[in-house]
């Protein structure tokens, strides 16, 4: 195999088995389904109307990463969380439960290997508009994760 190759084998996107895997992590915390009750709901952003609680995949990126042994990518993963009640105290539960899920661990990837993912930030703020009774808490979440292939 040439080294083009290697590098177009190394490099197959593992963007959407990670995001898939990443659900399956959220969705099967005991600890979020605790705060989120039946209104669990881990969707694409834009593609339903969410209740409250929620918990929403936001917009991610990935790019390629390189070290002296291994071709990957590295993604950004953003989550958003959306309370009503509760407060900001709510909003820190919810941040701290998903950090409890994701930061540092391992699960599997199909046709990849989760090198590495952490805890970037999180970022809290209270949203009224205009034409609405209520507002809601947005938190947004970023994560940051290396893969290669196997």
């Amino acid at each position: 195999m040439c080294r083009a190759d290697k590098i177009l084998d190394m490099n197959a996107d593992a963007s959407w088995p990670l995001q898939r895997a990443l659900s399956k992590r959220l969705e099967t915390s005991a600890r979020l389904q605790a705060l989120l009750g039946s209104c669990f709901l881990l969707h694409d952003v834009g593609t339903i109307k969410p209740c409250y609680p929620c918990l929403l995949l936001g917009p991610n990126q990935t790019k390629g990463w390189r070290s002296h042994a291994f071709d990957g990518q590295e993604h950004r993963i953003r989550l958003i969380a959306y309370n009503r009640d509760g407060g900001s105290d709510m909003a820190r539960k919810l941040v701290n439960a998903t950090i409890g899920e994701l930061h540092d661990a391992d699960f599997p990837v199909p046709g990849h290997a989760l090198v590495d993912l952490q805890f970037e930030f999180s970022e809290t703020r209270y949203i009224q508009k205009p034409d609405e009774q209520e507002g809601v808490f947005e938190t947004k979440m970023e994560f940051k994760a290396l893969t290669v292939s196997d």
